[in-house]
């Protein structure tokens, strides 16, 4: 399935942002300040969650470039966030979040400058 174009450059879009958003609330933070407050953890879990469902939601087109991120699990992490808040292990999120998304990041950098060089 090829996605429309607008609706993947909005997902990329917004995956770059979440990614940003949580290396900014990260900057400077050692694990054990990042598992000590709640609401950082909370938050940084949220946008894994919309990471999760923005990456789920890309075209197979998209997919298919990249096949060395591990697509099901992005959006099982999503999933565990989702349905079994119970089980999210901080030092899940804090591995996920300082070891896994520049990879991410540079996925959704390198389809939006793919779009953009498009006619």
């Amino acid at each position: 399935m090829v996605e429309r174009e607008g609706r993947a450059t909005e997902r990329l879009e917004i995956i770059v942002d979440q990614i940003d958003l949580i290396d900014g609330q990260l900057r400077g933070k050692t694990f054990r300040e990042f598992a000590a407050d709640r609401d950082v953890s909370d938050l940084v879990a949220y946008r894994l969650h919309n990471i999760g469902e923005n990456c789920h939601r890309l075209g197979d087109d998209v997919k298919s470039r990249h096949p060395d991120l591990p697509w099901d699990d992005i959006y099982g992490m999503r999933n565990i966030i989702s349905h079994d808040y119970g089980r999210i292990n901080p030092a899940r999120v804090w591995s996920v979040a300082v070891e896994h998304l520049a990879a991410i990041r540079a996925m959704a950098a390198a389809e939006l400058t793919l779009i953009d060089s498009e006619p």
